[in-house]
């Protein structure tokens, strides 16, 4: 397709089709919040962190909340009683590593009752 160029001896302002017209453009966003752009401001690549409390604060308890969530997405409702269960009670060992080795093996003992 074959570029023309604006012919500027027409006196309307309608521009025909194929005809190019060139506006500069002053763009700008409305932030509200305080951004931290780091090195180099806000047109380079990269992360851009808030620097508002009360955002990050909001971000990390949903974040919280999310990991929570899919940690124990997997687990039925009896699975998650027998590990409240098994958290509550008393240590085996002084040692904690173990203690884990002790409560690992108190558990395979009895995998095949189902508790």
């Amino acid at each position: 397709m074959a570029r023309r160029r604006f012919d500027d001896d027409k006196d309307d302002d309608i521009v025909a089709d194929g005809e190019i017209v060139r506006v500069r453009m002053l763009a700008r966003d409305g932030r509200t919040v305080a951004i931290d752009c780091g090195p180099g401001g806000p047109h380079r690549p990269g992360f851009r962190v808030s620097t508002d409390q009360a955002a990050q604060a909001a971000r990390d308890k949903a974040y919280d909340a999310m990991v929570k969530e899919a940690e124990n997405a997997w687990k039925s409702e009896a699975q998650r009683i027998a590990d409240i269960e098994f958290a509550a009670e008393p240590p085996l060992c002084e040692d904690a590593r173990e203690d884990a080795y002790q409560r690992y093996k108190k558990r395979m003992v009895n995998a095949w009752r189902g508790s």
